[in-house]
């Protein structure tokens, strides 16, 4: 082989390990690349080791412990004056340490507890309904007219749909059981 020729070859060489490096650097960026690092689904990512510090907490360790601080003024449930229910609890009939009969003394001080809940959740039903009377020249049908959102015989109103959207949506829960 001639100089030249050598010469020509190295250079055709030299050009195919560039392409051959701008492919493999191509490769390994899409090797990199998942659902954090584009915009790529989660689905589409392989089953990899989960990240250790993927689970962590990014809150930085020692400034403070963790509760309420030192020297902060805390806050606390308090009892209300006029609950909305008030349950009374009797006490026994018969002195529990003698048996002596104390049904018909009074209470000496009543203890109170209070206990602060939701109430349970209650569907509204709300009928919506529209007269339909007879012209007595005509005697044609004339009706009022529904709400615009009011469509169906029986349908679900606007707040229920929300809380399905924000359970199927926001917890998951899937919409069919």
């Amino acid at each position: 082989m001639s100089p030249e020729e050598k010469d020509q070859k190295i250079e055709s060489l030299e050009q195919e390990i560039q392409v051959l490096r701008q492919k493999i650097a191509e490769l390994e960026r899409r090797l990199g690349l998942d659902s954090q690092t584009s915009s790529k689904p989660p689905s589409s990512d392989e089953l990899k080791k989960l990240d250790k510090n993927r689970t962590k907490s990014l809150r930085e360790k020692g400034k403070r412990p963790s509760g309420g601080q030192f020297g902060h003024v805390g806050q606390t449930l308090e009892q209300v004056l006029e609950p909305d229910n008030i349950i009374k609890h009797p006490a026994p009939c018969s002195c529990l340490s003698c048996g002596c009969d104390i049904s018909q003394i009074e209470a000496k001080k009543i203890i109170k507890r209070q206990v602060f809940d939701i109430p349970t959740p209650r569907i509204i039903i709300t009928e919506h309904q529209v007269g339909v009377k007879e012209c007595p020249g005509c005697k044609a049908q004339i009706q009022g007219s529904f709400p615009e959102w009011v469509k169906a015989p029986v349908q679900y109103g606007a707040r229920i749909k929300a809380v399905a959207a924000y359970l199927n949506h926001q917890h998951f829960i899937p919409e069919a059981g």
